[in-house]
């Protein structure tokens, strides 16, 4: 049986936005929206992994809680 590559998923999750500001972190049901972000494009089956990128420590934070990767901190002027 062939083993395939599967994809990698990026995310890029800003923390200042203009309409909904924190809305990465705002709640759904029980977790925050970056939380079933990361959740779901694990469980999907599609990506061997999953990068956050973004400049917000608290989003990082949650993020690495959800076994997504987060390499490195964006720059704010990046953001």
């Amino acid at each position: 049986m062939k083993e395939y590559l599967k994809s990698i998923c990026f995310i890029g999750a800003r923390g200042g936005l203009n309409g909904v500001p924190r809305k990465n972190l705002r709640k759904l049901g029980n977790n925050t929206l970056i939380a079933h972000t990361n959740r779901s494009s694990l469980e999907s089956g599609i990506f061997s992994h999953v990068v956050v990128s973004t400049a917000d420590a608290e989003i990082a934070r949650i993020s690495k809680k959800y076994v997504a990767e987060v390499p490195f901190s964006r720059p704010r002027r990046l953001a």
